[in-house]
């Protein structure tokens, strides 16, 4: 987590009125050391004016949106920034902390060391509730995001339809903590206590979305681990997994159509709910974590066993599973069975 970034010194300059709102940049300056208090919008881009722009040690406060980014810009760099929204939004007033337009065209934008919280709106029947930490709304732009901490928004907490390159990133408390729309690769993603889904997912067929380490963590509710809400065929790859949830979370809801491939850490019983790897939080947890599964990879389909689906393993398909004759096995999905007794 991101906190406290930028201590006010002698050389900080600090803005404690709107009247460094709704800046208009300069191509290749270096905002820094700044702490800004009231401001509706902090930056807005127009006609190219933030490229090779970098803002640096900045600590802001804002009404509506931290970074606005309307045109096609280059080298647009956030780094040690936070930026916390002041008040709730109505009607129309999308709130960010970092915008990246639909009109922004083949961007490049840069995030590191940063937070963005609080960006929220009023709920308003049949209306959609908008407010995310980070939105990146257009397909042929490019953000790298890395070590960033995207907290308490009232949609999503980084929220991409953007080419994404992700690394080490923690969501919490967010409706949908990590929303994707397009091309996503990310090293570490961390969600903690979503109100609808740890990632969401949507998008086109030729959507691929890799994921290298996703470590989930609920105590307040059963929120899927992954929700992908396409019916066209997207392809999900996520090779490790920490999980510690309550009972009854599905590891994947939706995309029947999807290729998805889940690495040998994260796993689901026989009704899909996810089996946790990790141990659960003290303030939630009444008895302690269940073992880490023993899984193992068959090759092929076994016989069918039981009615209840375990099957008890003979001398030959023991022994080619390095299992003692008469080990109990559950079928978990293709070819992989976790070990009962």
């Amino acid at each position: 987590m991101i906190r406290n970034l930028l201590a006010t010194t002698a050389a900080t300059a600090l803005i404690t009125t709107p009247a460094y709102a709704d800046v208009r940049p300069q191509a290749g300056k270096v905002y820094e050391n700044i702490v800004s208090n009231g401001s509706y919008k902090f930056l807005e881009s127009k006609k190219g004016d933030a490229n090779r722009v970098t803002v640096r040690n900045a600590k802001l406060t804002v009404s509506r949106i931290g970074f606005q980014i309307n045109t096609l810009v280059k080298g647009f760099v956030l780094d040690r920034v936070t930026v916390a929204a002041t008040k709730v939004n109505k009607g129309g007033d999308f709130p960010a902390g970092l915008v990246v337009g639909a009109g922004s065209g083949p961007s490049e934008v840069t995030v590191s060391d940063a937070e963005f919280s609080g960006f929220t709106m009023d709920q308003v029947p049949d209306k959609y509730t908008n407010g995310d930490g980070v939105d990146c709304s257009t397909r042929t732009a490019s953000l790298r995001i890395s070590r960033t901490y995207l907290h308490d928004n009232s949609d999503g907490g980084l929220d991409t339809k953007c080419i994404t390159v992700a690394d080490d990133l923690t969501a919490a408390r967010n409706y949908r903590n990590f929303r994707i729309w397009g091309q996503f690769t990310g090293t570490k993603l961390t969600s903690v206590d979503p109100r609808n889904a740890h990632v969401w997912i949507s998008g086109g067929a030729a959507q691929v979305v890799t994921i290298d380490r996703l470590v989930v963590k609920n105590t307040v509710n059963t929120a899927s681990v992954l929700f992908i809400a396409s019916e066209l065929p997207v392809t999900v790859l996520v090779k490790a997994c920490e999980v510690a949830v309550l009972p009854g979370t599905l590891l994947q809801s939706g995309g029947k159509n999807a290729r998805v491939t889940w690495g040998p850490t994260c796993l689901r019983d026989a009704k899909g709910y996810a089996i946790n790897t990790a141990i659960m939080p003290a303030k939630a947890a009444t008895a302690p974590a269940a073992p880490v599964p023993q899984i193992v990879d068959a090759g092929q389909l076994l016989p069918d066993g039981k009615p209840d689906g375990l099957i008890k393993l003979g001398a030959k398909w023991a022994k080619v599973l390095g299992l003692k004759p008469n080990t109990i096995v559950r079928h978990l999905d293709g070819y992989r069975y976790q070990v009962v007794r």
